[in-house]
């Protein structure tokens, strides 16, 4: 047996799997922005024989023939080919006991709903989702019963999107976050300072909040040569390869804030992928190591760079030009205080820093509900409307505003949201050790975004998926995660802007 033949024979699988991803990706692109609805079906089925192509490799003779070969000599392999077999591994393990036909089934549905979610959102009738989204349910809790899972059925789920992630340690952690968060939410709401949002919702025509969302990008180090920028109904990022990252925003004439927001997150996605060691394209490490990091980006450019006193403190000047009109009579201080005003409200991705991670929990409760049968589908959206009223004390007034309001279980992306929240306590966890290693407000008072950059690219982008996310966070901080940077961030930030 000649190893080097058989590390040759696995990386040009791995390259094979590489081109079928990047097929069914161009198809979830195409259906995403812009791909007719009659066409809907045609590209559900391709993308389920591309799935169902990458599925026989992962879960074939030749690839187990390989692992078990390659599992026997680890020590005699570079650090990339390490990595590569270990994360193969265990998407072997997890998918070869799935049977296939409900695999290929499986990825069609996930192709048809999404179209059938946006259907319902605008129609605002969750009836018009509820059987397909109760077939999703369906197949994921079959799929962890295939699994396996120790403790909880939703830990697997947890596990595919961060690595280790268990029910019992985002129980803790959120169980802390709400322990400061609720009486911070609290003492702000008593306060008698009630910050001026009304210049938000003026008339801010989207053809120039688009040239404007395009200049920010730029600036904040988006390269449009290895990229591209359109519209959909929900923001995302999708990363063909690190010189074809493609990302959507979406646009409000009366929230202008919103583009810009979700052009600074998904632009944090986009900077990442841009930003992975070359060297890694077609080993499968070429993108984030996980959701919760990559969220980490999208959070540390959207919030902790944009939301920030010193980023406006250079840029408002480029927004008044801009929107000169609708901008002239608010100050620097005015518009600081409204984007980061504390307010309770319905939509997860239009929240402030402050209660996003409330909109979170009530998601990750929710699917904790799911998967152990404690709600069925038919009572979503009454469980929805119950734990706004709950945490955030809102009476929910329609699907569009609550059950349906995001696209991630169209695509049965359960377990995911957790991420969120524990990507912003990560940004938070990188943004103090960043400050103290470059003149972080002083480089965004000048507009100069190059040392934050240059810091986030060596200790975060450029490892992809060659090292684990906890070892990313030990290498770029010296320290294991640590959840008090989150809540020191959000407690220093908003006391100060309410006087508290």
């Amino acid at each position: 047996m000649n190893l080097q033949e058989k590390i040759a024979e696995f990386k040009a699988l791995k390259e094979t799997l590489a081109a079928y991803g990047v097929a069914g990706a161009m198809l979830n692109w195409d259906m995403s922005t812009g791909g007719s609805k009659k066409g809907m079906g045609y590209r559900a089925k391709m993308i389920g024989i591309y799935t169902m192509k990458s599925f026989e490799i992962q879960t074939g003779q030749e690839m187990k023939d390989l692992l078990d070969i390659l599992l026997d000599h680890m020590d005699e392999l570079d650090e990339v080919t390490r990595r590569m077999v270990v994360l193969s591994k265990k998407t072997y393990d997890n998918n070869t006991k799935i049977p296939k036909d409900e695999a290929r089934a499986y990825a069609e549905l996930q192709a048809k709903s999404q179209i059938i979610w946006e259907d319902a959102k605008e129609a605002q009738d969750y009836s018009m989702f509820k059987d397909v989204l109760g077939e999703i349910i369906d197949y994921q809790k079959k799929f962890v019963d295939y699994r396996g899972y120790k403790d909880h059925p939703y830990n697997p789920l947890l596990d595919d999107y961060e690595e280790g992630m268990t029910v019992e340690i985002l129980d803790e952690y959120f169980d802390n976050l709400k322990a400061s968060i609720v009486p911070l939410v609290k003492a702000i709401n008593e306060t008698e300072l009630a910050y001026n949002t009304e210049f938000l919702t003026r008339s801010f025509p989207i053809e120039d909040q688009k040239a404007f969302c395009i200049q920010l990008m730029d600036d904040l180090g988006f390269d449009y040569d290895a990229g591209e920028v359109k519209e959909s109904v929900h923001p995302f990022t999708n990363g063909m390869n690190v010189n074809d990252v493609r990302l959507t925003v979406r646009y409000f004439e009366n929230l202008m804030t919103s583009a810009v927001f979700s052009a600074a997150h998904e632009g944090g996605h986009a900077i990442y992928e841009q930003n992975i060691n070359e060297d890694l394209q077609f080993t499968g490490l070429d993108t984030g190591v996980s959701s919760g990091i990559h969220e980490s980006q999208s959070r540390m450019y959207e919030n902790i760079i944009c939301r920030s006193k010193a980023f406006w403190e250079h840029y408002y000047p480029k927004l008044k030009a801009f929107f000169p009109e609708q901008l002239k009579d608010v100050t620097l201080e005015d518009f600081y205080a409204g984007i980061n005003k504390v307010e309770n409200s319905f939509i997860r991705v239009e929240a402030d820093e402050l209660t996003y991670s409330l909109h979170i929990i009530i998601r990750y409760e929710i699917e904790k509900a799911i998967m152990t049968g404690q709600v069925s589908v038919d009572e979503l959206p009454a469980l929805w409307n119950k734990k706004y009223k709950d945490y955030l004390g809102l009476d929910v007034p329609n699907d569009e505003l609550g059950v349906l309001q995001d696209v991630h279980w169209s695509f049965g992306l359960f377990g995911y949201f957790p991420t969120y929240s524990i990507g912003s306590a990560y940004a938070s966890q990188f943004a103090y050790y960043l400050q103290e290693a470059v003149d972080f407000e002083g480089d965004l008072q000048k507009g100069d975004y190059k040392n934050v950059n240059e810091w986030l690219h060596k200790h975060i982008h450029v490892h992809g998926s060659l090292k684990t996310p906890e070892e990313i966070i030990e290498l770029a901080t010296g320290k294991r995660f640590d959840s008090k940077y989150y809540v020191e961030y959000l407690t220093n930030k908003y006391k100060s802007l309410y006087n508290l």
